[in-house]
């Protein structure tokens, strides 16, 4: 089964916009995953054209959050539960989900990190997510950020325990640092984008982990243990961090 992926395509921005309606995605699979920001939720989010392409050009498309689909004021707390959104007759958004297709299991979450109590100042106040995010019509608080990193981690945990299937995970936040950009080595704000669960994942029976977030696409390929680590993130086009995006990415598994 070819499953075709990418993420953080941010098509809130008119360039990103442009851009891949200049240059669309290749259908290389049957199957796309979308791994995180890719617009703002709200009323015209299931109306967007893309959504729309999607449906005609794959047999299934799933699509998980980012934290970029809350800036746009659609409150955090409606989707704290596991849910499945259909968005178009073959599109779905999802969150802390398995769906199983073909005997492989995808788990979907958008995963969030865990922020370190020596980290909360530089992070809460450094990151956009804690201005721009409502939770239960409030802001976002580090307690929160945390909470939602501690179920989506217990979610992944509890579902793998009982497949024997072949098995991919989906998340926008970085699960490992061996996959982050060496830019953003020792800054104290990583934590809100990247969470170490390197032993976790080695020890694991995953066979692919799909990713986003950051901008940067490192780790491609990366091997913990058994899993291959995969991302394939456009990222801001005005800002030149395309340049690395590939619009025919996919994993094939047998």
């Amino acid at each position: 089964m070819r499953i075709q992926y990418c993420s953080d395509l941010h098509l809130e921005f008119p360039h990103n916009k442009s851009w891949l309606a200049e240059y669309p995605l290749m259908p290389t699979a049957e199957t796309l995953i979308i791994a995180g920001d890719t617009h703002y939720l709200g009323p015209e989010y299931a109306k967007l054209d893309f959504f729309k392409w999607a449906s005609d050009n794959y047999k299934r498309t799933f699509v998980i959050s980012g934290n970029h689909e809350y800036y746009g004021g659609y409150d955090l707390s409606l989707h704290q539960k596991p849910f499945k959104w259909e968005i178009q007759r073959n599109v779905f958004l999802l969150n802390n989900h398995v769906e199983i297709i073909e005997d492989i299991s995808f788990l979907f979450s958008t995963f969030w990190s865990h922020i370190y109590p020596e980290n909360e100042k530089f992070v809460s106040s450094g990151v956009n997510d804690f201005y721009k995010i409502m939770i239960n019509q409030r802001r976002l608080t580090v307690d929160d950020f945390n909470k939602l990193h501690n179920e989506a981690y217990t979610f992944i945990r509890e579902n793998l325990k009982p497949l024997n299937d072949k098995t991919v995970v989906v998340t926008h936040h970085l699960p490992t640092p061996l996959c982050n950009s060496p830019e953003f080595e020792g800054s104290p704000i990583n934590n809100a984008f990247v969470v170490d669960t390197t032993d976790f994942i080695t020890k694991s029976d995953i066979d692919y982990w799909i990713y986003g977030h950051i901008h940067r696409n490192i780790g491609n390929g990366t091997m913990l243990g058994d899993t291959t680590m995969v991302c394939n993130q456009l990222g801001y086009v005005h800002m030149n961090e395309h340049y690395n995006f590939s619009r025919d990415s996919f994993i094939e598994i047998a």
